[in-house]
Formats: structure tokens, C-alpha cells, sequence
């Protein structure tokens, strides 16, 4: 996959790896005395380890495709981490929506069909019926049908098979991405192969010009400019 500046194809050029937005609104909310506000943490730090044991790979080229769909992207994740799956699962289900529908339409060259559900059935035959992939679509199915509230796991779930299905619709290989020193001000180039940049995971980053090491973790996209600091 090419990408708009000229560099190797699988190249994925998003601003990116926000350092911690989320991650700093649990620690804020850790410092409060309140039981109450310990407990919204200890929330927070158990939904985003789990995450992180299932190795979910942002979709940065599903992003770069259709940037719109971040913001639901990250309100969908982030409800999910504070313990709201009700709010999480429908932000999450609005961004699959939003690639099959802008895949259907480049791919039949017509518009495609308003129920998610068809969507979804099309999306499997082109993707291929595969074990792994199956049982996804099975869990995405009854989230479309289900009327009863949602729990944890059904929005852990509902993020990795969505996420799976967009990486497989928008592929990259690599993201790479620049970032500016808090130390001495050098503004370095880093590439990440796509294995690395699921969520929650921590990348230490060193600058070449004073050889601080920094760590991100990889949550959300700050979007229109690079991370400084």
C-alpha cells in the first residue's frame, strides 16, 4: 500500500502514538482520595491489560482512509476502558459499519446496502470463511440482535474482531511517524512494523541526538500534529 509521500509500500503516515491520554486521566483520577475514584482506576488498568494480552492492532490505514471514524474509534475504546460497554460496543459497531460500507462501495462500485447485517455477510465471502474469522462474525452478529445489557467482555470482544476485521480490510505494514525530543529538541523518524503497535503496548523510543530514552504507549492518535515531549 502506498503511501500519499512516496515511501515504500505497507507505509502508514499518521501522526500516531499518543503518549498516554487515557493512561493520564486514570492517574489523575488515581490521585483522588475517594474510594469511588480508586476503584474507576483499577478499572481503567485491568480493561487496558486485557487489551494488551490480546495484541489489538490499531487500524492506523483505516484511520488514514476515513479519519472521521478515529474519533468513534477512540470513544469506543475509551468507554471500554472506564467500564461503560453499553457506550463502547455502538461506537465500535459505527466504525465497522463505516469500512464495509466505503469497502463495498470501491470494491462493487455501487452503494451499499443499509443493513449492517448484509454488510457483515458480504464482508465474510470476501474475506474468506476462516476459523478465526468465523467465530468473530458469529459474536458482531448477535451484538446486531442482542437486547439485553452488555457486559466487559462483550465490548473487549466486540473491539478485537472489529479491529481484526478493519486491519483486514486496510492493511499496513509499517507506521512511521516522527516525534521531537522533550530533552534537546531533535525531531527523530521511527518506523514500527504493525505487530508492535497494539494497544497498550509500551515502545522506547531513543533520540539520536542526545540518546534520552522516552517510552509511548500506544492508545490514541493526537490527531493533525506529531506528539511532542
Amino acid at each position: 500500500m502506498a503511501s500519499d509521500n512516496g515511501e515504500s509500500t505497507g507505509d502508514v503516515f499518521l501522526p500516531l502514538l499518543a503518549g498516554s491520554v487515557a493512561a493520564g486521566l486514570g492517574y489523575l483520577i488515581g490521585k483522588r482520595h475517594s474510594t469511588a475514584w480508586t476503584e474507576f482506576q483499577k478499572t481503567y488498568e485491568e480493561q487496558l491489560a486485557h487489551l494488551k494480552y490480546n495484541k489489538v492492532t490499531k487500524p492506523y490505514a483505516f484511520f488514514r482512509d476515513l479519519p472521521q471514524s478515529e474519533d468513534f474509534y477512540v470513544e469506543g475504546v475509551l468507554a471500554y476502558l472506564f467500564g461503560l460497554p453499553n457506550a463502547s460496543i455502538p461506537m465500535i459497531m459505527r466504525c465497522l459499519e463505516l469500512g464495509l460500507k466505503d469497502k463495498y462501495k470501491r470494491t462493487e462500485g455501487k452503494d451499499p446496502p443499509a443493513r449492517l447485517t448484509d454488510l457483515i455477510d458480504w464482508s465474510e465471502v470476501i474475506l474468506g470463511r476462516r476459523k478465526e474469522l468465523a467465530h468473530g462474525f458469529r459474536i458482531l452478529r448477535n451484538m446486531i440482535h442482542g437486547d439485553t445489557a452488555a457486559r466487559e467482555q462483550d465490548a473487549s470482544e466486540t473491539i478485537r474482531h472489529v479491529t481484526t476485521i478493519l486491519n483486514l480490510l486496510y492493511p499496513f505494514g509499517t507506521l512511521t511517524h516522527s516525534r521531537q525530543c522533550g530533552r534537546c529538541g531533535f525531531q527523530d523518524t521511527y518506523q514500527h512494523h504493525a505487530g508492535e503497535l497494539y494497544l497498550g503496548n509500551d515502545i522506547g523510543l531513543e533520540c539520536t541526538g542526545c540518546r534520552a530514552m522516552s517510552t509511548v504507549t500506544i492508545l490514541f492518535q493526537i490527531s493533525g500534529g506529531r506528539e511532542n515531549g
